[in-house]
């Protein structure tokens, strides 16, 4: 592919989103510096019960974000059953009636009930709406998304076409955390390979399970910018290549693991936070094409 113009390009500083399966979490993400924080409702945010809130904690957590200045994101994002619309709906209301600041939707069906609320906030697209295209991302903002969490099986020239294809959109993507092999995390693992230790579900990765590793290097005039891991499950951190998908029009990066425990959450905000504070007023000039990407296949043993 051609290679196009380098140019500088100025920016704000992207947005920090970090998980809480817990208040305790929510403290720890708060203090280490993220700019917002996702939770999930108990039942319906498509993860383990450990790592999901009562209405009450809730609650309590929007009042920590809003002492703190931060924002709280809400996930009802687990697909709703048939016949579950009332439940769905006065849980929708609660969360509006708290003033969170967005909900993160995964069920068009969900959207059609929350929609329906004069006072709902900003609406955000789950990666389980599963959107690998420009066509998706504008399908997505015909309804009345907000922001679309990109597909961790997403490449670099994808989001680029997404971004530049349709404007309008937010677009934030997991640049930290565990990224599960089935790149739409609608299956049980490894959230059904649970253990219990003491009174806490600890979650094991299982190594049996093959995974590809890919990095990438971002150039600019042939002179190497950053490089980092771009995709890797069970964990990936590009936090070292944070200003290449914020040229490619990312605009907000996501902390996964809200199953994990709170000194992981303390850590990855740090790591992170530290990235983000490090970048430049002005980015550099630099060939979104230009840049190697190289696949390896990591087996166990």
């Amino acid at each position: 592919m051609a290679a196009q113009k380098s140019k500088k390009f100025c920016k704000k500083k992207p947005e920090l989103v970090a998980p809480a399966g817990s208040l305790k979490d929510l403290e720890a993400a708060v203090e280490e510096g993220a700019d917002a924080v996702y939770i999930g409702p108990a039942g319906l945010s498509g993860r383990p019960r450990m790592a999901e809130m009562s209405m009450l904690q809730i609650r309590r957590a929007r009042e920590i974000t809003a002492d703190n200045g931060r924002m709280l994101y809400v996930a009802v994002n687990a697909a709703m059953p048939w016949g579950e619309e009332k439940f769905y709906l006065d849980v929708l209301k609660q969360l509006c009636d708290m003033g969170v600041d967005a909900l993160i939707i995964g069920d068009p069906a969900v959207l059609t009930l929350a929609v329906t609320l004069e006072n709902h906030p900003r609406i955000h697209a789950s990666t389980f709406l599963g959107i690998y295209n420009p066509q998706g991302a504008a399908w997505v903002k015909s309804l009345g998304f907000r922001r679309l969490v990109l597909n961790t099986g997403i490449h670099p020239d994808e989001i680029r076409a997404i971004t530049k294809q349709v404007k309008g959109l937010e677009y934030e993507m997991i640049a930290y955390g565990p990224i599960c092999f089935n790149d739409n995390h609608r299956c049980n693992l490894p959230h059904g390979t649970r253990s219990r230790s003491g009174m806490k579900d600890i979650l094991k990765f299982s190594p049996e399970f093959t995974y590809c590793q890919s990095r990438i290097e971002v150039k600019s005039h042939d002179r190497l910018i950053n490089s980092g891991r771009l995709l890797c499950w069970p964990i990936t951190d590009l936090s070292e290549s944070l200003i290449f998908y914020m040229a490619l029009g990312v605009g907000a990066f996501k902390i996964a693991g809200r199953e994990r425990e709170t000194e992981y959450i303390r850590t990855a905000v740090r790591t992170m936070r530290h990235s983000i504070d490090s970048l430049p007023d002005e980015l550099p000039g630099m060939d979104l094409y230009s840049y190697n990407l190289h696949i390896s296949e990591r087996r166990p043993g």
